[in-house]
């Protein structure tokens, strides 16, 4: 299965600070770190774990994160325009509204292929006819203005559209990144609008449904 996390704790070292007056005090350091990821079998999903410390929201590491879900998510949605012509050689487009942070992020995915064998690229999105022939659009503002032009402009089209922030699912995304805090730490994690997916013809797959935090208007 897909598992993200990204713990905010402190790793502490004692460090002696001698003042003027001969006084010690603790000083506290906070430093990044990342467990590598780990691939479980192939019946499971591929699960990453990565903890940073004294992380701030959008930082390099949380949205490396991002990507990385985001990665796993396209081996677990169908689209119907590629499986019923599975033999063709195709390129699976993501594209990229907002930010360019998230940008350059995703560029690294382009040297990848999907689980069907498409060549990954990655571009700009603008809200134009071309952004209608993208696989996926990872909105990267959290204008909500923004995001409901891109779904009104996307509606009804074979795209999967994520999208990261308190809300945002119920506005229609398809997929939506949440920033949770629990005792153990920050944890990314992600709801999903099963509806919106199907209205598209889009077909999310079970397991995906299932690691869903919350899954949105789930009735056939």
């Amino acid at each position: 299965m897909i598992l993200g996390r990204y713990n905010t704790g402190e790793r502490v070292e004692n460090r002696t600070i001698h003042r003027q007056s001969g006084e010690a005090v603790n000083k506290r350091e906070c430093r990044f770190g990342i467990c590598k990821a780990l691939l479980l079998s192939a019946s499971c999903f591929a699960l990453v774990l990565i903890n940073t410390h004294c992380v701030t929201a959008q930082t390099e590491q949380e949205i490396a994160l991002k990507v990385a879900f985001v990665s796993r998510f396209i081996n677990y949605v169908t689209w119907p325009e590629i499986d019923e012509q599975p033999g063709e050689e195709k390129t699976f487009l993501i594209s990229v509204v907002g930010d360019s942070v998230h940008l350059g992020a995703f560029e690294k995915l382009s040297s990848m292929k999907t689980a069907r064998g498409q060549r990954v690229e990655v571009r700009r999105g603008s809200i134009d006819e071309s952004l209608r022939t993208s696989q996926v659009v990872f909105i990267a503002t959290p204008n909500k203005t923004i995001i409901a032009d891109v779904l009104k402009y996307l509606e009804r089209s074979p795209t999967l559209t994520i999208s990261s922030g308190q809300g945002f699912v119920r506005l229609g995304t398809m997929i939506n990144f949440l920033d949770m805090e629990t005792g153990g730490g920050r944890k990314l994690r992600f709801e999903i609008n099963n509806r919106a997916a199907k209205t598209a013809g889009l077909k999310i797959s079970s397991h995906l449904l299932k690691l869903a935090v919350h899954v949105e208007n789930t009735e056939e």
